[in-house]
């Protein structure tokens, strides 16, 4: 009996998140997986907030299951290695950072969701009263790293209406959201959102807990910006399905939709090399 608990925990224990770590340690004296959750939960708050820890938590408990290791190891023989020719080891690194990549877009979609619900996204209209008074009155959200304007601004932002577009964000308790989008370099666009209920607290100041010239490395740019700043206000909305362009997406690949993705592949990536130089794969 005892020994199937043990066996039991040492291939399922991330199905208890941190707590299954803790037990797996106890008792199989294997102390990896909660080790590589603190090592998640610490560098997702600090660079994509709590969304952010929560996201790693997940996905690293998540791919230390045996369906996460049997799909990374199918995609790593099967494709990269038997399409593309990749060695074995880098195959496997590829497809564990492939697998891990999806789980965490997955996690962080089913998070924001939890915290808050999508509002309905419509077009800005001066003639509508409470768009008007949306736009004059004082509404905060995170610094997008863009010059002026720029919709985190409490000021009026009319020149975006002239300049880009803007969209108005109502949610069913009555709240509401601007999210503006404006041309940018090479076709792309930059972006940023606000609302009333975005907390005064917080205006203007970045998204993730390190300095300024680490946010666009270790966060993202002004769409994980603008996103975090609805999810704040209240909504789950995303700037990827309210303005879609090829730089949307991009920075979503590499940031995911709230920021810290970046630095999160990169310790999916040596966490694969840990599990192949060890023998887990």
């Amino acid at each position: 009996m005892w020994n199937g608990v043990k066996k039991f925990f040492s291939k399922w224990a991330g199905v208890f998140g941190m707590a299954g770590g803790l037990i797996n340690g106890i008792i199989n004296h294997d102390w990896s997986l909660l080790q590589a959750q603190a090592t998640s939960l610490v560098t997702g708050f600090v660079t994509g907030g709590p969304i952010g820890a929560l996201t790693a938590v997940a996905t690293t408990s998540f791919m230390s299951l045996p369906p996460a290791q049997q799909l990374t190891r199918f995609m790593a023989n099967e494709v990269y290695d038997d399409i593309f020719g990749f060695s074995p080891r880098t195959a496997y690194i590829i497809a564990y950072i492939d697998v891990s990549m999806a789980t965490s877009m997955a996690f962080e979609s089913a998070f924001a969701n939890i915290m808050a619900d999508p509002g309905v996204v419509k077009d800005f209209d001066i003639n509508n009263p409470k768009h008007r008074d949306l736009i004059k009155n004082e509404k905060y959200g995170y610094n997008t790293y863009g010059g002026p304007p720029d919709p985190t601004n409490p000021e009026a932002v009319a020149n975006w209406v002239a300049a880009g577009k803007v969209k108005v964000i109502e949610g069913a308790n009555g709240n509401m959201a601007l999210v503006g989008s404006r041309p940018y370099a090479l076709g792309s666009v930059h972006t940023g959102a606000n609302s009333p209920n975005f907390p005064k607290a917080l205006n203007m100041k970045y998204p993730s807990n390190l300095p300024r010239n680490l946010q666009g490395f270790t966060f993202g740019w002004c769409h994980q910006a603008s996103n975090a700043t609805l999810l704040k206000a209240g909504f789950s909305n995303i700037v990827t399905d309210i303005f879609p362009n090829y730089f949307t997406y991009a920075t979503t690949f590499v940031y995911g939709n709230y920021g810290g993705g970046l630095v999160q592949k990169a310790y999916s990536g040596y966490q694969a090399y840990n599990n192949w130089e060890k023998g887990r794969q």
